[in-house]
Order: structure tokens, then sequence, then C-alpha cells
């Protein structure tokens, strides 16, 4: 969007039998020290390409220690 938010999306896909799919869909805003995520996670099912959850908020905040 622009030099400090970008839009993301990240999926996990897990190995083990009848693990669901975890996605992540959001926006990330940047400042000199600060950065800060805001997302939706949606749950699905690997067998039915569907989904019976609903989406559940995500937000992150990180800090950038400059010990130069």
């Amino acid at each position: 969007v622009s030099d400090n938010v970008k839009f993301l999306t990240e999926n996990w896909i897990f190995t083990y039998k009848d693990a669901p799919v975890m996605s992540f869909f959001g926006t990330r805003f940047f400042g000199s020290k600060i950065a800060a995520d805001f997302a939706l996670i949606k749950i699905w099912d690997k067998h039915t390409s569907s989904s019976s959850w609903p989406l559940f908020p995500y937000l992150s905040f990180t800090y950038n220690l400059d010990f130069n």
C-alpha cells in the first residue's frame, strides 16, 4: 500500500493427519521503532475445503530495541 503499510497473508499447513489449515489475512503498519499487525485468522478443514469456524482477530506489536 505504501512504505509504512503492507498487506500480508500467512498460511500454516500442518503435516499430521486431519490437521486443519490456518490462514492469516491482514495489514502490517511500520514506524521508525514499532510495527503493528492486525489480521483475521481463518481455520480450514483439509478434507472439505470449507470452514466451519468463524474469523478470529489477531493483533501484535513489535518494538525495535536499538543497542547501537
